[in-house]
């Protein structure tokens, strides 16, 4: 399938399974993989399809999130480095900025 066939989400569903399957036993930055920076390039046009893989499968898009929209929801201290507290705040923001 060539590339400009692809839809958003079948070019983010591609990105984060290399993502995935390329960092899940690293020890390096998994933010400068070439996959996670792919997401992050494909810009605002990937927040819903972004957003509705997070509501499924919660996974660590906040920087890519963070570098995309240029927003950091409002988070409770004891959120820090919580998977499933800090998704739930990026989808509390997502419906708020009308992303659901």
């Amino acid at each position: 399938m060539n590339t400009q066939d692809e839809t958003i989400a079948d070019q983010l569903q591609r990105h984060i399974a290399r993502w995935n399957d390329e960092t899940q036993h690293s020890s390096r930055v998994v933010t400068e993989h070439p996959s996670y920076q792919a997401i992050v390039a494909m810009g605002k046009s990937v927040l819903p399809a972004l957003f509705r893989e997070m509501s499924h499968r919660p996974d660590w898009f906040f920087v890519a999130l963070e570098e995309i929209t240029g927003a950091q929801p409002e988070r409770l201290p004891e959120h820090a480095g919580r998977l499933d507290e800090l998704t739930q705040d990026w989808l509390e923001w997502a419906k708020a900025h009308g992303y659901f």
